[in-house]
């Protein structure tokens, strides 16, 4: 009765390692999200873009995969380019949107479970779609190299096409100071 009991003892300990292996063969282990790729930043290199004019999209990645990058107009897919990612830094797609005149699009960039959009305006006239940013500070410790590359993200970052220069007028129901004749001083003194 003892060698049936553990011949018996022996079946059941080999079909369960036997199920425990077929277990453990079946789990599927998901990739490391540390080497998925993710998107945390798009950009456009201009504000407006002539009709028929190349148009430079960047992208800021990290982690290893696919990054699709999808042009749409009014919800439809126009156009789509799928690049890897291999680290972080930067992926670019250069293409051309369809030529129509005032019309803008959104372009989606997907990389793993992450998206960032930005977008394109196609327009032969910027006053159309005028889109206004502001400065208010103007820095004395920067260069001029400097300050316009502040002014270049401004424009690439926010698609803006127009600033004004905040506070730069003498009053804001006079923005220059004349004298008494009406003219304007050699110099004066600003508020500030």
């Amino acid at each position: 009765m003892t060698s049936v009991r553990q011949r018996r003892r022996g079946k059941i300990l080999a079909a369960t390692a036997l199920c425990v292996a077929f277990a453990c063969a079946s789990i599927i282990i998901p990739a490391s999200t540390a080497s998925a790729s993710t998107v945390s930043d798009a950009w456009t290199d201009k504000a407006r873009y002539a009709p028929g004019e190349q148009v430079v999209v960047t992208a800021q990645v990290a982690g290893t995969g696919p990054v699709t990058f999808s042009l749409v107009h009014l919800g439809n897919v126009v156009q789509t380019l799928i690049r890897q990612s291999t680290g972080t830094g930067t992926l670019t797609w250069t293409l051309t949107p369809p030529t129509m005149d005032f019309t803008g699009y959104m372009v989606h960039i997907d990389a793993g479970d992450t998206r960032m959009e930005t977008a394109i305006d196609v327009s032969s006239d910027w006053t159309r779609f005028p889109r206004t940013g502001y400065l208010d500070d103007y820095a004395s410790s920067l260069t001029a190299p400097q300050q316009q590359t502040l002014v270049n993200e401004l424009a690439r970052k926010y698609h803006l096409n127009s600033l004004q220069f905040y506070d730069w007028m003498w009053r804001h129901e006079k923005p220059v100071e004349r004298d008494s004749s009406g003219n304007v001083p050699s110099t004066w003194t600003a508020w500030n």
